[in-house]
């Protein structure tokens, strides 16, 4: 073996000292990336729960879900809920609403409040949820159907206006436009077949006792029907844990009448 001239000891000893900072370095990464997932997780175990119970064709629940956006500029609803507090909320809109009957039994044993293209509707929307687990891409879809009905009618939804061309072609178009990419003959799939009935089963399962349509329940706390005008201050005022959003900082949006969120649909 021949021993290693001068210089290429120095070159040994000086990569031996770069090869140590080197180490300290990716250690010190390493603990910080490992307190960042611990504080992520403190975070997500804080969520407060907020589901929105409503249905798909009815005028009111369109109107609380869009409610604060450009183009319902009147208190605060889910969609801007959570966009407000989305890092706090655990979010979930139950489709089933007003319908009676037994999914288990067929779509023929199920009549929902405003017809049939509703239950097309909460079948869609029940897919969605279900094959796209992505929150944000949930409500995005909603939010995005919501709007085209309150753009295309916004003196409020007469009733019988969506047939069923309307409902497929409104849902397509809009599950392109989630993040995830929805694809629609999926959801047609899924809305037409057993699967669409097993998903709104689960829905009407999740669904409390109530009044009239839309209503929320935020945390452990009882079902409100109507909801709260600014929900974003409601989920706010009930969230416990650190670090709340800026937005529970902010005023509260002016509490009044849309022409979409004027009433609550009842039995």
């Amino acid at each position: 073996m021949h021993p290693a001239q001068p210089g290429v000891l120095q070159y040994i000893k000086k990569g031996s000292k770069m090869l140590a900072r080197h180490r300290i370095q990716l250690l010190g990464n390493l603990s910080l990336a490992l307190a960042t997932i611990a504080a992520t997780s403190v975070s997500a175990a804080d969520k407060i729960k907020v589901t929105l119970y409503e249905e798909a064709l009815c005028p009111a629940c369109i109107g609380y879900f869009d409610a604060g956006t450009d183009l319902q500029p009147v208190n605060s609803g889910f969609w801007v809920m959570y966009e407000n507090l989305k890092d706090i909320v655990d979010a979930e809109v139950v489709m089933w609403g007003n319908a009676i009957g037994d999914p288990s039994q067929g779509s023929d044993a199920v009549t929902c409040q405003h017809g049939e293209v509703e239950c097309r509707g909460n079948l869609l929307f029940g897919c969605a949820k279900n094959l796209y687990p992505d929150v944000d891409a949930q409500l995005s879809l909603i939010h995005c159907f919501d709007s085209v009905l309150i753009e295309t009618f916004p003196g409020g939804l007469p009733s019988g206006t969506v047939n069923m061309t309307m409902m497929d072609d409104t849902i397509k178009a809009c599950a392109s436009e989630t993040d995830v990419n929805m694809d629609y003959d999926k959801l047609d799939a899924c809305a037409s077949g057993d699967d669409g009935m097993t998903y709104l089963q689960a829905e009407k399962d999740k669904t409390p006792g109530h009044t009239g349509v839309p209503f929320t329940v935020i945390g452990d706390g009882d079902a409100e029907c109507p909801p709260p005008d600014d929900l974003t201050a409601a989920v706010c005022g009930a969230y416990t844990g650190l670090n709340k959003p800026e937005a529970c900082n902010a005023a509260a949006l002016s509490s009044k009448e849309g022409s979409w969120t004027s009433k609550v649909s009842l039995f």
